[in-house]
């Protein structure tokens, strides 16, 4: 008669440890992150941006958009001189010097 007695003081110990962890490890993995983000924080990057030593980024004038007809011969765009070859299998046209498909994925010939 005296195991059920000792199996619930065990079930007990249990429960609580784990009430105990379940309310202490939230609190670290807050702390953990808190620390890692002052760190990024005081990194000499975002020290040398605020200072103005690292160079923005260019605008989006500078951008250039780029449509799938430049890339085939014969398209619509102005760079229609590009070096492709077809795949056996499908027909699609990959540029020269890939090894796979990029539609079916098949191997490309060697050249």
């Amino acid at each position: 008669m005296g195991l059920p007695a000792q199996v619930a003081g065990v079930e007990l110990a249990f429960r609580v440890l784990l009430t105990a962890v379940m309310i202490v490890l939230p609190t670290l993995l807050f702390l953990g992150l808190w620390r890692g983000l002052t760190y990024l924080r005081d990194d000499d990057l975002a020290e040398q941006v605020v200072e103005g030593r690292v160079s923005s980024p260019t605008g989006a004038d500078s951008y250039v958009s780029v449509s799938a007809a430049d890339f085939v011969p014969g398209g619509d765009g102005e760079a229609g001189d590009v070096d492709t070859v077809a795949c056996p299998t499908c027909g699609t046209p990959n540029l020269r010097g890939m090894t796979f498909c990029r539609e079916c994925l098949d191997k490309l010939p060697e050249e």
